[in-house]
């Protein structure tokens, strides 16, 4: 993945070298963070469509919590693990609207915090995307500024003269676009992954305190 701008390192000015090391750091990080979310993704899809296969069985909320085995570490099992926490510690009376309204805020919270976890590492996609491109012009123009220092150190202003120059300077910008373009479409993705998520958490946080408040305290 990074293996492209090794050669241009070892063949551009020392200037235009600086540019792209910073470059390869961004982009080393860039495919990091890919694998390391890509990864995270794939877990988290699997628990919810593991809890979901027991949410559908499970005749009651009470029954779904003793379950075994049942991933509660994060996604939906993490809601679902939060609200019920609450729920067993309520006195054993009717759920009043105003302890049902306090539970809804609680799993308000609870997705906050899952969409935080699931959101972590993304700004590094989001600087690399905003950053990179320009930290690549700027090798260029510095790269051209140093090529017609040379041509005018040279006295020669012929295209033989020009052209190494120039080209090495915009490797610098191909670099940063080589950097930039993974992330920005990552963090696209993987933004439109966690928005999808939270819609999905906050549509079950609504069903749970349904399910609870129809259910009552001794139907749980």
């Amino acid at each position: 993945m990074n293996e492209g701008l090794l050669p241009l390192i070892m063949t551009s000015g020392i200037p235009t070298k600086l540019v792209l090391v910073v470059l390869l750091g961004f982009s080393v990080a860039t495919w990091a963070v890919i694998f390391n979310r890509w990864a995270a993704l794939r877990r988290l899809h699997r628990d919810n469509a593991t809890f979901l296969a027991a949410y559908g069985q499970a005749d009651s909320l009470h029954k779904l919590a003793q379950i075994g085995g049942l991933p509660t570490a994060q996604g939906l099992g993490f809601v679902f693990r939060d609200g019920m926490e609450k729920v067993a510690r309520h006195d054993g009376g009717a759920y009043t609207a105003d302890w049902l309204a306090s539970l809804e805020r609680r799993l308000r919270g609870t997705i906050r915090e899952e969409v935080n976890t699931q959101e972590r590492y993304l700004s590094v996609l989001a600087t690399t995307s905003n950053v990179a491109p320009f930290i690549g012009l700027f090798g260029t123009v510095w790269g051209i500024i140093a090529a017609f220092r040379e041509i005018a150190a040279v006295g020669s202003a012929s295209i033989a003269a020009v052209a190494p120059g120039v080209a090495e300077a915009l490797v610098a910008t191909a670099a940063g676009l080589f950097a930039a373009i993974p992330a920005v479409v990552a963090f696209n993705y993987f933004i439109a992954n966690v928005r999808g998520q939270a819609a999905q958490m906050e549509t079950f946080a609504i069903e749970f305190v349904d399910l609870l408040h129809e259910a009552g305290p001794g139907g749980r």
